[in-house]
């Protein structure tokens, strides 16, 4: 995988996620149809530039997922 395979991924992650809300894992997976390493991926680099939050679920626990700052209109 290279970067530029991350880079996209990460811009799919980061556009279906900038509408505010949070995001379980297994919903990025069946919303995206990435494999489990090309999501790590992108979610890493998504970390990385500070995008994304990385929230306890307060029920279970889980790692839930929200971009910090979105768009409103989106790209």
């Amino acid at each position: 995988m290279d970067t530029n395979l991350i880079a996209r991924n990460a811009m799919r992650i980061w556009q279906l996620m900038n509408n505010g809300t949070t995001w379980c894992y297994d919903k990025l997976k069946r919303a995206t149809e990435l494999s489990d390493r090309e999501i790590n991926a992108a979610l890493g680099w998504l970390a990385r530039e500070d995008t994304v939050e990385i929230l306890p679920d307060p029920v279970t626990q889980e790692d839930t997922y929200k971009v910090r700052h979105y768009w409103e209109g989106g790209l």
